[in-house]
């Protein structure tokens, strides 16, 4: 890779950086929303509930500002918009999804077995390194298999 490719891919990590904070964002918000106001208690199920509901917004968000403000090179083609793409992105965000899902149950066992309490929400602690650990595997999975 010659130095203007290094630095176009720099620019391009550097803004799904930027869209995967954004898209944490509307996760987290929505997965807090689920986990504050509509369950209030911190079960397995309803941290699995809330994890996915944020997680499908962060989807969808992702999904849009992927296709026009990370993935550049695929302006004006159809990478990233046919049915095929637009299938291999869910496929990569459901094992993402999985791998988060994973994560949170792992990181609250181990504050569990730590004896951590997080005024009684550790899962609102555990989130977020749970989807910092998920980004790089969203990246470099969209970026092989769909924006090539």
């Amino acid at each position: 890779m010659d130095r203007t490719g290094k630095k176009d891919l720099l620019y391009e990590i550097i803004r799904y950086l930027l869209v995967g904070g954004i898209a944490f964002l509307a996760d987290y918000f929505v997965f807090f929303i689920f986990e504050e106001f509509v369950f209030k208690i911190d079960t397995h199920m309803t941290v699995a509930i809330s994890t996915a509901m944020g997680f499908c917004t962060g989807l969808a968000v992702n999904y849009i500002l992927s296709l026009t403000f990370v993935f550049t090179s695929a302006k004006g083609t159809k990478r990233g918009k046919t049915p095929k793409d637009m299938a291999l992105f869910v496929i990569i965000g459901v094992i993402g999804l999985l791998l988060t899902e994973a994560g949170m149950f792992g990181g609250l066992k181990i504050l569990s077995l730590l004896q951590i309490d997080f005024f009684g929400r550790n899962s609102l602690l555990v989130k977020p390194f749970v989807t910092v650990a998920v980004l790089a595997w969203n990246y470099i999975g969209r970026k092989v298999l769909i924006f090539k």
